[in-house]
């Protein structure tokens, strides 16, 4: 049928054919009509609506939704990318000008009112989870790229008896983890129960931490090994330039 219209339509088999045989050749056309000022206001408009709506989405919506579920949150905290999940009873308390972008998971469904800590100013990336049996604390201007998982259990017991019988974790299988000020962890980074990762360390990226790590640190690789410490120059500060001394 629509064949048959379409070829009445090109052979122009009457008036009422004829004239809407134009309006199609007008519309194929349409992309030459010289309309500039009209059309760049149109883009414009775009431009602003791409931009102000997410705003408003995160400012009358997400963050209001996200703090009534929050202990404690602070000023200027940012969810460019949507509500993290948040499952089981985690109490958590955030400091100010945390940054959490999309699709991170939080969860604490082990044991009743596990604590997440996270300082001010720090960065949990896209697809970040952080699983709290007991306690995990991240502290303030910390840079968790995206990928990571932090958790202070394994999740299911070792024992594969126990795992049939659909056993908890006990108590003693569950420690808490610190991050300290100012680390950074590389994308699709592990951090295992009761890991301590000191101030000012870099953890690169795929890496497995299973140990402790010193302030000042660089580790990488799975298990985690430390390459670099603090008294390593890289961590000394630039040289003075007027003097050319270095400093610390």
């Amino acid at each position: 049928m629509i064949e048959n219209l379409l070829f009445r339509i090109r052979k122009s088999e009457n008036p009422g054919y004829a004239r809407l045989k134009k309006i199609l050749t007008a519309a194929m056309f349409f992309d030459r009509i010289e309309c500039r000022p009209l059309f760049r206001a149109v883009y414009e408009s775009l431009v602003v609506l791409r931009f102000l709506l997410p705003f408003l989405r995160e400012k009358l919506f997400s963050i209001p939704v996200f703090k009534s579920r929050c202990g404690k949150c602070g000023r200027g905290v940012s969810l460019p990318n949507g509500i993290p999940w948040i499952e089981g009873n985690l109490r958590i308390e955030i400091g100010e000008k945390v940054m959490l972008d999309g699709s991170i998971i939080l969860s604490g469904r082990v044991y009743d009112n596990p604590l997440l800590r996270i300082g001010d100013r720090t960065v949990l990336g896209f697809k970040t989870s952080v699983n709290v049996a007991c306690s995990v604390v991240i502290g303030s201007d910390c840079l968790i790229a995206g990928g990571c998982l932090i958790s202070d259990n394994d999740g299911h017991p070792l024992n594969p008896e126990r795992r049939l019988r659909r056993e908890v974790l006990t108590r003693d299988e569950v420690k808490p983890i610190v991050i300290e000020d100012n680390v950074w962890i590389g994308t699709h980074s592990v951090i295992l129960k009761g890991v301590r990762i000191g101030a000012g360390s870099v953890i690169s990226a795929n890496s497995v931490v299973t140990r402790n790590i010193p302030p000042y640190s660089i580790a990488m690789g799975a298990p985690a090994r430390i390459l670099l410490t603090g008294t390593d120059r890289i961590f000394r500060k630039p040289p003075d330039e007027k003097t050319g001394n270095t400093a610390g």
